[in-house]
This record gives structure tokens, C-alpha cells and sequence, in this order.
């Protein structure tokens, strides 16, 4: 997956410019959350953010979706996707009903274990099952490893060390608007 930490701390390097590392950030990395960045690129983000919104259309058809937390490059075709979501088959269908399992909750963002997070795959394939891929049925653990790794990936969700999860604001997009 991308690893992000500390993107923040190194910021561009001294011979590039801010509005070329914005660029690449939002190219190359699916969602750029506030927290990856210095006040300073924030502030220069969001003040060009319909200018790099124009630019990044034009460039490779991506559209940004910006939000409080943070700014979402969106590739609605997926040719340019290193891994595209919503996603069929197993694992992208098991990651979409655990966003809106865990997006419901009285906590979104909230760290879950493993254990609770394996009793939730475990309703899921009860749920779905029999139109799921045999090899992930009989392995939760592995699906559960599959998904988490999608979202976080994805950078939908965050894995601890010891197997926690919890659904980073991007997330959101995913959950179905019962009211629509």
C-alpha cells in the first residue's frame, strides 16, 4: 500500500515547487487528508483547489472531491487506478459492506479490533456467502486481511500493527444514503 507517514514532515523538496509536489500528492495518492500536510500546503491546496481541479481534468480526467478533512482525487474510469473501488468480486464487495457496517456504528472512525472485526466478516459471509468466492468463505481471516488491505490502500482505512482497523473520512463516501 502507500505508505503516507511522514509525508507531512518532508513536504517537497527545496528545489520544487509547492504547486508541483501538490500535483503529484494528488495524482498519486487517491486522498490527501488535511493531516498530511503542513498549515502551509493546506492553505496553498485549498486556496488553488479549483485551478488544480480545472488542471487535473483536463490532464487525466480526475475529478477532486474536497471535504473539511481532507481532498479526494476521483478517476472515474479507473484506467489510471492502481486498484479500482468500488471493485467487483469478493474483496471489494466484502469492503463495501464493511465501510457501511462500521460507518453506521455510533463511532465511524473509531478503532475495531480484530476479533470484533472477524465476527462482523463472519455475519457478512452468512449474509452473502453463496455468491462469494469458496477460498474466502472458508478463510475469514484472510478475506478480513484482504479487505483491510484494500481500504487501506485505498486509503479508506487505517490498520494498526495488531490487526485494528477504523475508517478513515474518505470512507464516507461509500456508505448508501438510505434517504436518496
Amino acid at each position: 500500500g502507500t505508505d503516507t507517514a511522514g509525508l507531512a514532515d518532508i513536504g517537497p523538496p527545496r528545489d520544487v515547487p509547492m504547486r508541483q509536489w501538490m500535483r503529484c500528492r494528488l495524482v498519486e495518492d487517491p486522498v490527501l487528508y488535511r493531516d498530511d500536510c503542513t498549515d502551509e500546503q493546506w492553505s496553498e491546496l485549498r486556496r488553488r483547489l479549483g485551478e488544480e481541479s480545472q488542471w487535473l481534468d483536463e490532464m487525466f480526467g480526475f475529478s477532486l472531491e474536497a471535504r473539511a478533512e481532507g481532498v479526494a482525487a476521483i478517476d472515474p474510469t479507473g484506467r489510471l487506478s492502481d486498484r479500482r473501488f468500488p471493485a467487483g468480486g469478493t474483496v471489494g464487495h466484502a469492503a463495501l459492506l464493511l465501510i457501511e457496517r462500521l460507518a453506521g456504528g455510533s463511532a465511524p472512525g473509531a478503532w475495531r479490533d480484530r476479533e470484533t472485526l472477524l465476527a462482523i466478516i463472519d455475519e457478512l459471509i452468512a449474509q452473502h456467502g453463496g455468491s462469494w468466492a469458496n477460498t474466502s468463505v472458508e478463510a475469514p481471516a484472510t478475506l478480513l486481511d484482504d479487505v483491510a488491505e484494500l481500504l487501506s490502500d485505498l486509503r479508506l482505512a487505517e490498520r494498526s500493527p495488531d490487526g485494528e482497523l477504523r475508517l478513515l473520512p474518505a470512507a464516507a463516501r461509500y456508505v448508501v444514503d438510505p434517504d436518496l
